[in-house]
């Protein structure tokens, strides 16, 4: 199918490259299909909206960007993406990207978590207290704090 998007003009998806969110993202509940979107091999990912709707978030992963990211997340919180297989999950964090990359900021409170295998995704309160909406993408914060929970389950 043809997408139109902000970032990228024109492109061709493909159905089974469809990721679906079933309960839509907070603030987006109508936005419940999307794709990842990226150049190469770049940390830094789009999570577009295949909607017509234009909905788009810059998606990091965190391991990528070396950080110690550990959440913790009930696993009553995922299992509705179906079983739990760290092969088969990946997660991402939205961030704003602002001019001055030093000023940009990353939500580790609430981890978007993908079952690549099933095309199922889902935002997710994490449990670790020393996680923030708006964690510096750069430069520390809770970000390279190396924490974990015993209380839930780790989405590493």
């Amino acid at each position: 199918m043809k997408l139109e998007t902000r970032n990228f003009g024109e492109i061709e998806i493909l159905e089974q490259d469809v990721i679906d969110f079933n309960d839509g993202l907070p603030g987006f509940p109508e936005s419940r299909r999307f794709v990842l979107l990226s150049e190469d091999d770049s940390p830094v990912s789009f999570l577009q909206s295949v909607e017509g709707d234009d909905v788009s978030f810059v998606v990091v992963d965190m391991m990528a960007f070396g950080h110690h990211y550990h959440p913790w997340v009930d696993a009553s919180h995922i299992e509705d993406l179906g079983e739990y297989d760290p092969a088969k999950f990946v997660m991402y964090n939205i961030a704003t990207i602002f001019e001055n990359l030093s000023d940009s900021t990353v939500n580790l409170k609430a981890p978007i978590v993908i079952n690549a295998a099933d095309k199922k995704g889902k935002q997710v309160i994490c449990e670790n207290e020393e996680y923030t909406v708006k964690d510096k993408l750069f430069g520390g914060g809770g970000a390279d704090a190396d924490a974990g929970s015993q209380n839930g389950e780790g989405c590493e």
